[in-house]
């Protein structure tokens, strides 16, 4: 299955094998994708709707969505609410 990111760069949308469709208890009623790095190497989490990415590539599966899980716990969901809304609005 294939799905979208945004590259924030270059300012287009790419399309992405989904390697994994995850969610995370501190970030309910968002959907989250595993992915390969775009034009990078390693491992990627990106949110569904605005398509950014969580955090930096990272290795391994399970280190880029354990590195997920850590950043989404840390910033909480208003932050994260706040940081989809700016990166839908800047697409």
């Amino acid at each position: 299955m294939k799905a979208k990111i945004w590259n924030q760069e270059k300012k287009y949308w790419a399309k992405v094998e989904v390697i994994k469709n995850l969610t995370f208890k501190s970030a309910p009623g968002f959907k989250f994708f595993l992915h390969k790095g775009y034009k990078e190497p390693g491992f990627v989490v990106s949110e569904e709707t605005s398509g950014a990415r969580v955090g930096c590539p990272r290795t391994s599966k399970t280190a880029a969505i354990k590195s997920a899980r850590e950043k989404l716990k840390s910033v909480g969901l208003e932050k994260l609410v706040e940081a989809v809304n700016i990166a839908i609005n800047s697409h």
